[in-house]
C-alpha cells in the first residue's frame, strides 16, 4: 500500500522527478493521471502493446475515456504495426490522429505536458514517469521531428 501512496503523493505534486509504476495497476495509475492533466497527447506506440488481452482492453477503455474527455491524441505507429485502414478512420473519429514511421518500439512513450512516460509490456510490465518540463519539452521536439517526417496511414 505504501508504494501506492508514495506513486499519488508524487503525481499531485507535480515536482521534478522519476516514478516507477509496476504491473496493470500502475497503467491505471498513470491513465488517471492523464485524464486528471486532460492535455493533449504524443505517443509512439509499442509493439507490444497489444499483445496481452488484458492490457489491450485496458487501453481501449482509456481511449474512451480519453475522447470523453476531449484529450485529442497523435500516434506513431511502426511499419509493422500501422493500422489499417478502417482502424484509422476508428482512431480518427474519436481523436487521434495516426502517422506511420520507420522506428522499431518494443516500448511505449506518451509524452503529456511536463511528462513523459515509458512503458514497457514484455517481461513484466513497467512504467517510467518521467516529470520534468526540460526533458518532456526535449522529447516533444523529438517526437514532432519523427511525426513531421512520418507517412500517413493509406
Amino acid at each position: 500500500m505504501l508504494p501506492s501512496l508514495v506513486s499519488r503523493f508524487n503525481l499531485t505534486s507535480d515536482q521534478p522527478g522519476v516514478l516507477t509504476l509496476e504491473g496493470l495497476p500502475g497503467i491505471h495509475t498513470l491513465y488517471d493521471d492523464i485524464l486528471k492533466t486532460n492535455l493533449p497527447l504524443s505517443i509512439i506506440t509499442s509493439n507490444f502493446d497489444r499483445v496481452e488481452a488484458e492490457i489491450s482492453r485496458t487501453i481501449d477503455e482509456q481511449i474512451n475515456r480519453q475522447t470523453k474527455a476531449g484529450i485529442t491524441t497523435r500516434a506513431l505507429y511502426s511499419q509493422s504495426e500501422a493500422p489499417n485502414i478502417a482502424n484509422v478512420q476508428q482512431l480518427a473519429s474519436v481523436g487521434i490522429e495516426t502517422r506511420i514511421a520507420n522506428i522499431d518500439s518494443p516500448a511505449q512513450m506518451i509524452i503529456y505536458g511536463q511528462h513523459v512516460a515509458y512503458s514497457g509490456f514484455r517481461g513484466g510490465m513497467i512504467t517510467m514517469l518521467i516529470t520534468h518540463s526540460d526533458i518532456a519539452r526535449t522529447m516533444q521536439t523529438v517526437f514532432d521531428a519523427l511525426w513531421d517526417k512520418a507517412d500517413k496511414p493509406r
